[in-house]
Parts: structure tokens; sequence; C-alpha cells
């Protein structure tokens, strides 16, 4: 009685989820290129409606491209969503990462909003819910590498090769990788 209900619910909430995903891309790329980190024509701005219309229209039209194998390999797709956690994962560890690095090497940076529960090491105080994040995050993004070959291989290739094409626009453009 419910597998329609619930595929109408599954299928809206891909859709939004998958609009989030290729709006945030873009006002990431829009960001990137503001600041040098990406060719200049992913920040470009639509006149009429201010917003980065060709890295949507790139992003869009790769992820077209990400979908085309699944029409002739059955499990892509769900390889496809192992591979979302993969670089989900890892963002939401770095993420913790970087709150607590912060904590530790500004502590007496303004923060309007603090969760109770921090650890006190060193004089520093660290926030145990970005700890336990932090160890969460990599605990299951090991196992999915473990667990998931295609995840595996594919993350880890597409990481070098999204590090590798940053390194090289960076020094075509006669600056650091790590300056800003």
């Amino acid at each position: 009685i419910f597998a329609p209900l619930v595929a109408v619910l599954a299928a809206s909430i891909l859709l939004t989820a998958t609009n989030a995903g290729l709006l945030g891309i873009s006002r990431l790329a829009f960001n990137l290129a503001s600041h040098q980190q990406l060719p200049a024509i992913f920040g470009r701005i639509h006149h009429r409606f201010r917003t980065p219309y060709f890295s949507i229209t790139f992003f869009c039209c790769l992820s077209i491209i990400l979908l085309i194998p699944g029409f002739a390999n059955p499990h892509f797709f769900e390889e496809l969503g192992a591979l979302y956690v993969f670089g989900s994962l890892l963002c939401f560890a770095f993420a913790h990462l970087a709150i607590i690095s912060l904590r530790i090497r500004k502590p007496d940076l303004p923060r309007p909003f603090k969760i109770r529960g921090n650890l006190k090491l060193g004089g520093k105080e660290l926030p145990v819910i970005s700890i336990f994040g932090l160890l969460a995050t990599t605990t299951i993004w090991v196992i999915v590498i473990i667990s998931q070959p295609f995840s595996r291989w594919a993350g880890m290739s597409w990481m070098i090769i999204g590090i590798s094409l940053f390194y090289l626009f960076r020094r075509f453009r006669g600056t650091s990788p790590a300056s800003t």
C-alpha cells in the first residue's frame, strides 16, 4: 500500500537533494574562482539573475555525463551512491577537523555560539561533538574504503586528479598552491 508513497517521497527527496547539491557546488566554484583558485569563467555572474550561470550549467552537464553509464550497468547507481558517501564523509571529517584546528590555533577568536561540553586540554577548549564527529565520520569513511572497491578506487582517483589539476592551475597562474 505504501510503495507508491515511498516512491514519490524518495523521488522528491532525491530531486531536492540534487538541486541543493548542484546549486551548492556552483556557489563553491564561484567562490573559488573569485579567489583565483579556479578559472575565472566559473565566477561569471548572469546579468539579470545574479547567479553563477556558467558553474550551474557546467555542473549540470557534468552530472548528466556521470549518469550515462547507469543506463548500461544496473549496479552503477549503487556504486555512485557509495562514491557520494565517500566524498561527503570526507568533507564532514574535514569540517570537524577544521573546527578543532581553529580552537587550537585561534582559541581567542570571537565565537557568538559555543556548544557546552568542551574538553579542556592544555588550556584549549575542544568541542566534544567535533571530536566525536571526526572519529565517527573517519571510522565510517575507512569502512567505506575497505568495503566498497569502486568508491575506494574512483574516490582516490578523483581526489588525485582534482589535486593535480588544482596544482597545475595554480602553477600556471604563477601562484603557490597554499597561498590565498
